[in-house]
This record gives C-alpha cells, sequence and structure tokens, in this order.
C-alpha cells in the first residue's frame, strides 16, 4: 500500500483535543484551517486593556514572529499560554465547532462547544465573535477550567488568519501543517516499551499511513509532497516537547521517563539524521524528533485516503 492520509486533524484551541475531517481545504502560506485559532493566553501576560476581538491579529504578530536568531517559525511563545505541559487537564476537553465555513478569517459565527472527554457531557456553549460570549468562556476557565497553573485570570485570544501552534502559525509569513507517519510511531511504541503508543501524543494535522519503513519520511525534508491537490514543502523535523508525555485518552501524564518521548526518543535512535532547513542534523544531538513541519506552497483540497506522493 502507497503512503495516503489515514487522519486529518484540527485542534481549534491551542492544548485542547482534536476535530477529526474527513477532507478540507488548504491556502498557501496560511495555517491548517482552525489549527489553535484559539488559545487561553495566561493572565499575567495579558496587560491593561487588552480585547479579545481587534488587538487579536496584532497580538498574533507580536507572539508568532520570529527572532532573527531563530529559524523561520520558530517564535518561543508558547509559555505565554495554557497548555499540555503546564495543564494536562486540557486533554480531556473535546471541542466542537461550526465548520460551515473553515474560512479561518470568517468570524461572524464562531460557535464553540466544549464537552468533557469523559462523559461527553456538554460543559460549555459559547459564540466567540461576541463579547459576551468570550466571557462566559473565559469565566468557565477561570472558575471551572482545569488549569492547575493558573495564577491569574486566563484571556481567550484569536489569531485571525494565523494559528498558535508552537512553530509556524504567522499569517503570510510560516504557517506550518504538522505531519506524522503512523508506521513511525509504531516503531517509536515498540522501542520505549510500549507498543500501543497512541499516535495522537503527536498532534498532527494529517497522519501518513502506508510508508515502508519507520523514519522513511526524514527524506522527505528539504523536498516537496502532494496530498491530493495540495503542495508542500517539508522544512524540518518535529523536535518533541513534554506534552508528548501526556496520554491523550486519559489525559495523564507517564509516570516512567522511559516512556516519556521527548525524553527517550533520542536514546533509542541515537543515529537519526535529517535535513533542518538544509542543515544535516544529527537529531539526537538537539532533542527527539517525530514528524515533520510542512508549508503549504500550492492550496487546493485534501481527503482522507488521498495518495501522499514526494515529488
Amino acid at each position: 500500500m502507497s503512503p495516503h492520509v489515514s487522519h486529518l486533524q484540527t485542534y481549534p484551541v491551542k492544548g485542547m483535543r482534536a476535530v477529526s475531517l474527513c477532507q478540507t481545504h488548504l491556502r498557501a502560506l496560511k495555517a491548517f484551517p482552525l489549527d489553535r485559532k484559539w488559545a487561553l493566553l495566561r493572565g499575567e501576560y495579558a496587560g491593561d486593556g487588552l480585547a479579545t476581538s481587534g488587538s487579536a491579529s496584532l497580538l498574533a504578530v507580536s507572539y508568532l514572529s520570529t527572532p532573527t536568531s531563530k529559524d523561520m517559525g520558530h517564535h518561543s511563545s508558547k509559555t505565554k499560554f495554557h497548555q499540555m505541559i503546564t495543564d494536562p487537564g486540557m486533554a480531556s476537553y473535546h471541542v466542537a465547532v461550526s465548520l460551515d465555513n473553515d474560512n479561518d478569517d470568517d468570524d461572524d459565527n464562531d460557535i464553540i462547544t466544549i464537552k468533557d472527554a469523559q462523559n461527553n457531557s456538554v460543559l460549555l456553549t459559547a459564540n466567540l465573535s461576541t463579547d459576551d460570549g468570550v466571557k462566559q468562556f473565559e469565566d468557565f476557565f477561570a472558575e471551572k477550567g482545569r488549569l492547575p497553573s493558573a495564577t491569574h485570570r486566563p484571556r481567550l485570544v484569536a489569531a485571525h488568519g494565523a494559528s498558535f501552534a508552537n512553530v509556524g502559525g504567522a499569517p503570510d509569513e510560516h504557517a506550518v501543517v504538522h505531519i506524522v507517519a503512523a508506521s513511525t510511531v509504531k516503531a517509536a511504541g515498540e522501542a520505549l516499551g510500549d507498543p500501543e503508543l497512541d499516535w495522537r501524543r503527536f498532534r498532527p494535522n494529517v497522519l501518513v499511513d502506508g510508508t515502508t519503513e519507520p523514519w522513511e519520511e526524514l527524506a522527505w525534508c528539504g523536498g516537496r509532497i502532494r496530498m491530493g491537490s495540495v503542495t508542500l514543502e517539508v522544512d524540518e523535523p518535529t523536535i518533541r516537547c513534554p506534552a508528548t508525555r501526556v496520554d491523550p485518552s486519559t489525559a495523564v501524564v507517564d509516570a516512567s521517563k522511559e516512556r516519556m518521548p521527548d525524553i527517550s526518543l533520542k536514546r533509542r535512535f541515537p543515529d537519526l539524521e535529517g535535513d533542518i532547513f538544509g542543515r544535516r542534523t544529527q537529531l539526537s544531538k538537539k532533542g527527539s524528533y517525530l514528524g515533520l513541519y510542512a508549508r503549504v506552497v500550492e492550496g487546493g483540497d485534501v481527503a482522507v485516503g488521498d495518495d501522499v506522493v514526494v515529488l
């Protein structure tokens, strides 16, 4: 079986569970539709007078712009938000969003529903295009949200036309699509003593099945691939962070360091090499890697079942 798209996922609220898609439309130099469109900004970074609407795009640009000392897209703003590293309980929230229009620039009807993933009960429904809806969302997470690291009231922010992803996300600069290969996850799980390792730990937008060998996808770095009618340029492998320690089914952090992908993958696969923006690198010297970051260079449609072709 040739490489093909087996899952498409978007994460409307940073740190929370994914919404699964059957198909979507990707635009050149834009983020994956609805991906990390919203985030809970840590209250200590909110500042007086921060408005969720109006200033949100400026906020996204300032937080997602890349320092000159870093590779394109590496903005280092993750610590300003509530996310799974500090608040693993966020993974226990299901998110449902109206997908009538998946254009992130259209904010006229941003109705979002938060559910408890364990029992599917509805915890909150709010229209985030209104001030009342934003306040309702913030009130819930300030009073009842599973945010143990919070010291101030969290503020909801929106990255209009962009994304609060850990890498990339800046509008028209370096919005990324995160790709993971199922065969590599399987090999990683066997090496970590967890043969049932859940690919959802790695929070990809695209899961690719049917690759011949684990880590085969590292050879795509520096080149282009096509999925459906979309062409992407693959820039680098994905360095893994402590969020991968969180079991996506239970929102519980691994007790064993040997099973923590961000710690153990570099030990189990010390000789892996990959290109990071054209620089050949022994990956274990920088960290643990699994997955790819790619940019959309020619927009189009992609659906579950589409072939993934190396160009």
